[in-house]
């Protein structure tokens, strides 16, 4: 019997990312206490990307989740469900994260996002049979329509991150549990045909600017 749970209810969220933030240090504790240069605006649950920071043992760099926020100024991390425990502290480099998530109103249909490879042929004559290589990940843009509100912030807010150009930092929620994020930006914002007597409806898409993870919910 299939355990497939119904996409009804499926969110989409935004937040604005703080890019290029310095970061200070980092101490010894277990977990570990990073410091920033100026207010973070992280909360619990926010992915960060940190890059450049030295000394710091085990070694931080790359993607992480914010366990607790202490401060304003500090926080705290873990990986794949583990906290970030440091043995000696480290100091500088830069981290970019999001504060709080606002779902976006109004939500009718969403295309997820997904992951592809390019497949490149390299058959030569004498094979007897196809063979190919994988060029790099490709990641589809979600796409999203709503019933489209004049007053509703979060719709308003769609219209001048296109405008701005803005980096966003762009989550879908299932249902089920998994979750989908990364950095986006938005390509497209179209209203849609208006027929008489229908809701008056808006389409936009999301182009990532970065890489999307994938997260998962607890085996039951």
């Amino acid at each position: 019997m299939s355990r497939a749970v119904s996409t009804t209810g499926v969110l989409i969220k935004r937040a604005t990312l703080n890019s290029n933030a310095a970061l200070t240090s980092s101490a010894i504790g277990t977990p570990g206490v990073f410091t920033s240069g100026a207010a973070h605006n992280l909360v619990i649950g926010s992915r960060v990307t940190i890059s450049g920071h030295e000394g710091a043992v085990p070694a931080v760099a790359g993607d992480y989740i914010v366990e607790t926020v202490p401060t304003a100024t500090t926080f705290t991390l873990s990986r794949d469900g583990d906290p970030v425990d440091l043995t000696a502290g480290g100091t500088g480099g830069t981290f970019e994260g999001h504060g709080a998530l606002t779902t976006i109103a109004e939500i009718v249909t969403l295309t997820p996002p997904g992951k592809s490879r390019n497949k490149i042929p390299t058959t030569t004559h004498n094979d007897g049979a196809e063979s190919s290589v994988l060029g790099i990940l490709m990641q589809r843009d979600p796409v999203v329509r709503v019933n489209w509100l004049g007053d509703e912030p979060t719709h308003q807010q769609i219209e001048a991150d296109i405008n701005a150009n803005a980096r966003a930092y762009w989550r879908i929620d299932m249902p089920s549990g998994i979750k989908m994020g990364g950095p986006g930006r938005v390509q497209r914002f179209e209203p849609v045909d208006a027929p008489t007597d229908a809701a008056q409806q808006l389409e936009f898409a999301i182009a990532w600017a970065g890489l999307v993870l994938f997260e998962y919910p607890a085996a039951v």
